[in-house]
């Protein structure tokens, strides 16, 4: 009789512990997106597909503050998006930046590569960027498009000295709203199909494949096919960790408290 009371006590607390760990759910109470900081990252397990292993690792994405001499002849503070990499997996894209206005729209200004700066810069114009994702999210109802020249512009001269030097097109399309699994927590976020190309004097990107974005945060899951002229390589990263705080009224009141 003592045996099977401290077995079912057991069971009991087995069962308590799984329901303490079971992952947090999150909810779209808005739809605004996060306003970053510099610091902010979020970190993905990646599983690369096209290798024989299925190689897994992790992406970092972290915003960092940074200063760039524009073309206008003075500097813009932006964010740039790091991406660092651990384990038997790279990310090989284009260094990429962003400003963001206080409604929360996303605004790709320009890459680098080689210690070169392109901007994303009408010829003869003075105003850079083009609205990556625009905030809140729900009013992206179409899709949205960014077809740029590219501009290389030294830093000491005029903007009129800036030269073409390629191109980049951002293909966004909205597919609704979706809720989806990772190693961090459950999420209904926004489903987008993206196809991304950077096209510098000397290399070619492309993204190709399905973001899901819950605005808290950002994007929370990928699914990229990411061609270079080494090849392509489909990789799937889902959120594993981040520094950025959900608000408490986020979590959906099913979700047991951590």
């Amino acid at each position: 009789m003592i045996v099977k009371k401290f077995f079912y006590l057991f069971i009991f607390l087995l069962l308590s512990a799984c329901a303490n760990t079971e992952k947090p759910s999150y909810i779209l109470t808005n739809s605004e997106l996060h306003q970053y900081r510099n610091g902010d990252n979020l970190r993905y397990g990646l599983l690369n597909l096209s290798s024989a292993a299925d190689a897994r690792g992790t992406l970092t994405y972290t915003f960092e503050s940074r200063d760039l001499f524009t073309p206008a002849n003075n500097f813009l503070s932006v964010f740039f998006l790091k991406t660092d990499t651990d384990g038997n997996v790279n990310f090989p894209f284009v260094n990429t930046y962003f400003t963001q206005t206080e409604d929360g729209n996303l605004t790709l200004e320009a890459y680098s590569e080689s210690d070169k700066a392109y901007w994303l810069i009408e010829q003869g114009n003075t105003t850079t960027g083009e609205v990556f994702y625009n905030s809140p999210l729900s009013d992206i109802s179409e899709k949205t498009v960014i077809d740029m020249p590219l501009q290389n512009c030294p830093t000491d001269i005029s903007i009129d000295i800036c030269t073409v030097s390629g191109s980049t097109r951002v293909d966004l399309t909205p597919l609704g709203t979706e809720t989806v699994d990772t190693d961090y927590a459950k999420f209904e976020a926004y489903k987008f199909n993206i196809d991304w190309t950077v096209n510098t004097d000397s290399k070619l990107y492309l993204i190709s494949g399905t973001q899901w974005v819950y605005p808290p945060l950002g994007v929370v899951k990928f699914n990229y096919t990411i061609t270079t002229e080494l090849g392509s390589n489909t990789l799937i990263g889902t959120l594993t960790a981040t520094n950025i705080k959900i608000p408490a009224a986020n979590k959906s009141a099913s979700a047991p408290s951590l």
